[in-house]
C-alpha cells in the first residue's frame, strides 16, 4: 500500500490483471505470504536498512533486488540472491533467471537463511556503538 499504489495498478492493468496489491500484512499473516512465496523482488533503489529484506531472507527467499546500501549489506549476490545494477535495469531479468532456475532459487534460499540467522538487533546495535564509539575518539 502506498500513496503510489493507483498509478502502478493503472500501469499494471495495462499489462495484466494477474497480480494483487495485499495492502499492510502484519504477523502471521505477512508470514504466511513470505512462505508462500518463491523469491522476494526488492525495488526500491534508495533503501537504508531493508527490513523486509531481512525478514523474506529469514523465511528463506532469494532476494533480488538494487544494489544499494541497504540491501547491499544484506544480500550477497550470486549467493544469497541477486544485486543489480542500479542505472541499467537489468532487475526484470534477473526474476526471469531465478524463476527458471529452481534449483538455484533453492541454493539462494538456503543461504539467505543463513545469512539471516546471523543477524540479530543486539548484533546491529553492538556494531553501531562499536562505529560511534570510534567516530568519538577521532573527535575527542
Amino acid at each position: 500500500d502506498g500513496p503510489a499504489r493507483e498509478q502502478l495498478e493503472i500501469r499494471l492493468n495495462e499489462y495484466t490483471n494477474d497480480f494483487v496489491f495485499t495492502g499492510i500484512k502484519k504477523g502471521d499473516e505477512l508470514a504466511e505470504l513470505y512462505a508462500s512465496a518463491d523469491l522476494f523482488a526488492f525495488p526500491s533503489r534508495t533503501e537504508t536498512f531493508g527490513q523486509v529484506v531481512l525478514e523474506a531472507m529469514a523465511s528463506g527467499l532469494p532476494v533480488i533486488g538494487y544494489d544499494s546500501p541497504g540491501v547491499r549489506d544484506l544480500v550477497q549476490d550470486q549467493e544469497s540472491g541477486i544485486l543489480c545494477d542500479v542505472f541499467y535495469g537489468d532487475f526484470r531479468d534477473a526474476i526471469k533467471k531465478l524463476l527458471n532456475d529452481p534449483a538455484q532459487v533453492e541454493s539462494f534460499g538456503q543461504k539467505a537463511r543463513e545469512l539471516s540467522l546471523e543477524r540479530s538487533w543486539q548484533k546491529i546495535l553492538d556494531g553501531l556503538v562499536v562505529e560511534y564509539t570510534k567516530l568519538v575518539k577521532v573527535h575527542v
